[in-house]
């Protein structure tokens, strides 16, 4: 949904922060190439992600590790591993109630939130993704003695 800048200037998060004890983080996806930037939603490493047929772009994160697929239209970058840091860095500097850690995305931020979600449950209290919908096959991944 555009850039952290655009989103933070659409939206009145900063509001709620300003009038309570809430902390507010506006992450920007890594520019990646002519095809701008955006999160690494898992579709550059499951085949299974998308419908036959598909075409898609490669962003030059993924061109650099072979990574050019017809379902990889999101970048290679590890967002997961920028998110884990991020939450960190937070958590490290601010007294943060680890119970209510939230976290929202539109489109393309709303495809990360699902994959985030996937990727590091327990991690949020709760998610609100907002027209982006999980890639084909996503959800919670469990082992393969649980399936």
């Amino acid at each position: 949904y555009g850039t952290a800048q655009e989103y933070f200037a659409l939206h009145d998060f900063a509001k709620l922060a300003g009038s309570s004890k809430v902390i507010v983080a506006y992450p920007q996806g890594m520019e990646d190439g002519d095809l701008g930037s955006g999160w690494n939603v898992g579709a550059p490493i499951d085949e299974r992600t998308c419908r036959e047929g598909a075409e898609s772009s490669c962003y030059a994160s993924c061109r650099a590790q072979d990574r050019c697929g017809r379902c990889n239209w999101a970048t290679c970058y590890d967002d997961v591993l920028f998110t884990k840091v991020l939450l960190a860095n937070i958590e490290d500097e601010f007294c943060v109630d680890l119970d209510r850690v939230y976290v929202q995305g539109e489109s393309n931020g709303a495809m990360f939130v699902h994959y985030l979600l996937q990727e590091l449950p327990g991690a949020f209290a709760a998610a609100a993704p907002v027209a982006g919908s999980p890639l084909l096959g996503g959800g919670p991944r469990t082992s393969p003695a649980a399936a």
